[in-house]
């Protein structure tokens, strides 16, 4: 679906052509089902110097993946086993932090792609597409997506790259303008969050009062603080905002 020969001019290049400057060489593992482009993609990727494991299905693909923390997963769009968005969520829920990239071929499916990114992908690419833009776009996804630790406030945690919050070690959920708030608080907890910074945030966003912030962190206190014995407050600062802290 693409040429993997590289381009005449950076036929005498060495590998860090394609790599960029300062870039590591990544482990990656493939998901693609099609054999031409399993070997084009490998092909490619270890003429970059990159170290690429190719495999058929998502089964094998979740497998390997609880198994080696691998710096990239490239997942074909129709795999025969299980639904691209389906092994993504899976991927996310076993706690997989690897960049995941979506590679489709054939007529692009905005649909579809939403769906891989709302269950937890980083990138969405079509081919065929030049060789170089796509190292550029695998590159661009590793950089973006490079592993921050969640951030802990007592026994809550906010893990913002899998998006899951856990109290006590216990998962909640919560909903997208709770979950967005709770970071944007979580992140700012050596300080009082501004309430009407918050509402900025949000003004495209809050269309009535059922989503004010006032009625969003009344209901994260509800979620998250159901237990004794927590060792977090979101604490409100009268004419202020809002702290969440340790205490």
């Amino acid at each position: 679906m693409f040429d993997v020969e590289a381009p005449r001019e950076y036929k005498q290049e060495s590998n860090s052509a394609f790599r960029g400057e300062g870039e590591a060489l990544m482990k990656a593992l493939s998901v693609q089902p099609n054999e031409e482009t399993a070997h084009n993609l490998s092909a490619l990727l270890s003429s970059a110097g990159h170290e690429i494991l190719t495999i058929p299905t998502g089964h094998e693909c979740l497998e390997e993946a609880r198994r080696i923390p691998y710096d990239l997963l490239l997942i074909d769009v129709s795999l025969p086993d299980v639904a691209a968005p389906l092994l993504v969520g899976h991927l996310r829920n076993e706690h997989v932090r690897s960049p995941i990239m979506i590679v489709a071929g054939g007529i692009h499916q905005p649909l579809l792609s939403a769906e891989c990114f709302d269950a937890g992908a980083d990138g969405y690419i079509d081919l065929p597409v030049h060789q170089q833009e796509l190292i550029a776009h695998l590159h661009a996804v590793v950089r973006r997506t490079r592993y921050h630790p969640p951030i802990v406030i007592g026994n809550l945690e906010v893990d913002t790259h899998l998006k899951i919050v856990r109290v006590s070690g216990v998962p909640v959920v919560l909903t997208g303008y709770e979950y967005e708030a709770l970071v944007t608080l979580a992140r700012s907890s050596t300080h009082v969050v501004d309430r009407d910074l918050l509402m900025r945030r949000k003004a495209t966003e809050l269309v009535d009062v059922s989503n004010s912030i006032d009625v969003i962190v009344m209901r994260l206190r509800k979620k998250l603080c159901k237990e004794e014995g927590l060792s977090f407050v979101i604490e409100t600062i009268p004419e202020k905002g809002y702290w969440l802290h340790e205490i």
